[in-house]
C-alpha cells in the first residue's frame, strides 16, 4: 500500500512573484497540484491531502476552485482522500472549504477512524478545529484498540506540533500541541500532518537518542545533493518516471513504523519566508515496507542573495546562466542603496535577471544604519571633562584630539563670557 502525500498548497493567485497580477502563480500551483497526481497514477498509490487548499480562508477564488475541479477530474482512477485545513473554511453551516470537491476526494470533515476499502490500512481523521477537542480521548482509544487488534493505523491530521521547525515568517506561539497528545508509536504507527510549510520528520527515540527530535528534510537532502550531471535527474516514483526537480530523496530505510511524524510541507514556495525551507515536494509512503521518499516537483524557487559591491553585482551577472535554482524563480538583490546609485548598477542588474532566466528578479536598496554613540553627559562636570567627554565619544576623522579639546573648552569658555556680558 503506497501513498503519496501532500498539503498546504493554498491554491491563489498570489501577488508575491507575480508578474501577471497572479494568474503565473495559480498557474504554479495547479502545475503542483498536478505533479502530485501524476506521481499518485504512476505510482499506482492514493493521494493524500493534509489539509490547506485554498488560499484566503473566507473564499474560494473562482479560477482557483475550478482550476482544482479540472485537475481533480483528469484523474478519476486514482484513490484521493483528504481533510481540511485551517485555510480552508472548517466550522461552518456549509462544510468546510472542501466541499465542493467531494465529488473527486474522499473528504474527511470531522474525526474519524476508517479503513481504506481492500488495503489493511485504518485511516484515524483529524481535521483542523478546535470544536472537536473534547473527542480526543475517545478518538484516541478507538485508534488504539484498532492498532490492537494488528492494524496499522494511520494518523492524518492538521495541526501545529511543539518544537518543529516554522517556516521564517511564520511563527505561531500559543497555537501548537505537544506530539504526546496525540501518543504516537503507541495509538499511532506514524502520523501524516499539514499546517506547516517546510518539510520535516518527528524522529522515534533510539539507542543514541533518548527522546524524540526533529529533523527538516534539508539535512537529508544534504546526503544526497547530486554531482555534476546529475542535477537534473529524473525521479522514480513507479512503473514510469516523473519529471521533477532533482533526484528522489530517502528520508526512511525500509522498517518497522516506531510513530514517525512526517509534515510533508508547502509542494512549492509561496512567498520568501520559504526561501530557507529546503527542498520540496511530495511524500512517497510505502505503508508495507515503511520506506519514506521525499519526490521533488518542479516549480519556481523564491531565492535571496546579498551583494555588497558593483564588483560584486558585475562578476553575478558574469556568472548568473549558472544559477540554474533562479531560473523562472522569483529572486531579490540586498544590495546598499549607494552601490545601487552608482554608475553601471542598474545595467549589471538588468544583465543578471537576463542571463539567470528568472521570472522576477528586482534589487532591494540597503540602508545601513550608523549607530551614533552618546557621550556619558551628567551634571556637575568641569568644562575640560566635558569636551574630553565628547571628543573621544565623536572622534573628528583627521584631527589631533588635543586641539580638538582646546578649540571646544575656548568655545565653552567664550560662550560663558557672552552670557555673562547678557
Amino acid at each position: 500500500m503506497k501513498l503519496i502525500v501532500t498539503s498546504d498548497v493554498h491554491l491563489h493567485p498570489h501577488k508575491i512573484g507575480s508578474t501577471d497580477g497572479g494568474k503565473d502563480r495559480l498557474a504554479d500551483g495547479l502545475s503542483v497540484l498536478w505533479q502530485t497526481l501524476e506521481m499518485a497514477r504512476l505510482c499506482k498509490a492514493t493521494w493524500v491531502f493534509c489539509g490547506d487548499m485554498k488560499g484566503p480562508k473566507s473564499v474560494w477564488p473562482v479560477e482557483a476552485l475550478n482550476g482544482c475541479i479540472s485537475v481533480l477530474a483528469a484523474y478519476s482512477d486514482v484513490r484521493k482522500i483528504g481533510l481540511p485545513g485551517n485555510h480552508d473554511l472548517v466550522e461552518t453551516p456549509f462544510g468546510s472549504g472542501l466541499e465542493p470537491l467531494r465529488e473527486y476526494v474522499t473528504v474527511f470533515d470531522r474525526p474519524t477512524l476508517e479503513e481504506l476499502r481492500n488495503t489493511g490500512i485504518w485511516i484515524a481523521a483529524w481535521p483542523w478545529g478546535a470544536g472537536h477537542r473534547e473527542e480526543l480521548p475517545a478518538f484516541l482509544d478507538e485508534a488504539a484498540a484498532a492498532r490492537k487488534r494488528g492494524e496499522t493505523v494511520v494518523l492524518l491530521a492538521h495541526l501545529m506540533f511543539e518544537g518543529m521547525f516554522p517556516q521564517a515568517d511564520a511563527q505561531h506561539p500559543g497555537k501548537s500541541l505537544p506530539p504526546e497528545a496525540f501518543r504516537p508509536g503507541e495509538v499511532f504507527d506514524l502520523a501524516l500532518v499539514g499546517d506547516v510549510h517546510r518539510g520535516q520528520v518527528l524522529l522515534a527515540p533510539s539507542k543514541l537518542r533518548e527522546t524524540r527530535v526533529w529533523k527538516p528534510f534539508s539535512d537529508y537532502a544534504a546526503r544526497v545533493a547530486p554531482g555534476p550531471g546529475k542535477a537534473r535527474q529524473k525521479a522514480q516514483v513507479g512503473p514510469g518516471r516523473a519529471e521533477a526537480g532533482g533526484a528522489a530523496i530517502p528520508l526512511r530505510a525500509p522498517g518497522p513504523w516506531r510513530g514517525e511524524v512526517f509534515y510533508p510541507g508547502s509542494p512549492y514556495a509561496q512567498s520568501f519566508g520559504e526561501r530557507d525551507d529546503g527542498p520540496k515536494g511530495c511524500l512517497l509512503v510505502d505503508v508495507a515496507t515503511g520506506q519514506v521518499d521525499l519526490l521533488p516537483v518542479r516549480a519556481p524557487r523564491f531565492c535571496e542573495l546579498a551583494v555588497e559591491t558593483v564588483e560584486g553585482l558585475e562578476g553575478l551577472a558574469a556568472h548568473a546562466a549558472d544559477a540554474e535554482h533562479w531560473r523562472d524563480g522569483v529572486v531579490r538583490l540586498i544590495v546598499p542603496a549607494a552601490v545601487l546609485a552608482k554608475k553601471g548598477a542598474a545595467d549589471f542588474v538588468a544583465r543578471i535577471k537576463k542571463a539567470s532566466g528568472a521570472r522576477l528578479l528586482f534589487p532591494i536598496p540597503r540602508h545601513d544604519v550608523v549607530a551614533v554613540r552618546r557621550a556619558p553627559v551628567h551634571g556637575g562636570m568641569t568644562p575640560q571633562e566635558l569636551v574630553r567627554t565628547y571628543a573621544e565619544t565623536r572622534p573628528l576623522e583627521g584631527a589631533d584630539r588635543v586641539v580638538v579639546e582646546r578649540a571646544g573648552l575656548e568655545l565653552l569658555v567664550e560662550k560663558d563670557e557672552g552670557d555673562d556680558r547678557v
